[in-house]
């Protein structure tokens, strides 16, 4: 291994470090309380190392979204090469989802919050490009699904499989986002509690998807 390869092996290796260590923060404290000082002591760095690595925290907040991202893309590209039906792919991806939300429930509101530090650093920013491209990523997979769905009969076939994945992607982070940032809104008037919405929403959308 060459100097420089150990040294970009090492600049990785910290990243996943503040990354993991950014996770822990945004689970403890929240995602808008959390500050660059509390992660820098969290990853047993300086305040003015970890500024080496990332320039504040909306820059972290993307990164642990793009990491999340991969993660949960690599699931569902999983869950595409079983074997069975399209619908019960797709049952399983969104099982994925919640699987995420509840066993990093800190790495998967950064993702439905993304949006603040989106336009914070602006679109042009290479982790929001990366977060955009785990994001297609998803949508192409899912439009995969559905396409296989239309030949296997178990989903209706749309027109767009593209703009049919593109708005069941949406659906299902909006769903995602209201059970959390909507809690009170859901328990108090609507009586309904946020894990209830969420599998009542998400048998809705099952429901239209299957080819009668």
């Amino acid at each position: 291994m060459t100097a420089v390869e150990r040294r970009l092996r090492e600049r990785q290796q910290r990243i996943h470090e503040i990354i993991e260590s950014a996770k822990h923060i945004f689970t403890a404290k929240g995602l808008a309380n959390a500050t660059m000082l509390d992660i820098a002591e969290r990853s047993e760095l300086s305040r003015r190392t970890i500024y080496l690595y990332f320039n504040n925290k909306d820059e972290v907040s993307l990164a642990v979204a793009s990491d999340s991202l991969a993660k949960l893309g690599n699931s569902v590209e999983e869950v595409s090469r079983h074997q069975g039906p399209a619908i019960d792919k797709l049952k399983d991806v969104l099982e994925v989802y919640l699987s995420m939300n509840r066993t990093d429930p800190a790495s998967f509101q950064v993702i439905l919050n993304f949006d603040t530090s989106v336009r914070a650093l602006g679109e042009r920013h290479e982790l929001v490009g990366k977060c955009y491209g785990e994001i297609a990523r998803l949508r192409r997979l899912i439009a995969g699904l559905l396409s296989e769905g239309a030949l296997d009969g178990s989903i209706r076939a749309f027109p767009d499989a593209k703009v049919a994945a593109a708005t069941l992607v949406a659906l299902v982070h909006s769903t995602l986002h209201s059970a959390s940032s909507s809690a009170n809104i859901l328990l108090g008037p609507l009586g309904l509690e946020p894990r209830i919405f969420i599998a009542e929403t998400f048998d809705i959308l099952l429901g239209y998807l299957i080819r009668k």
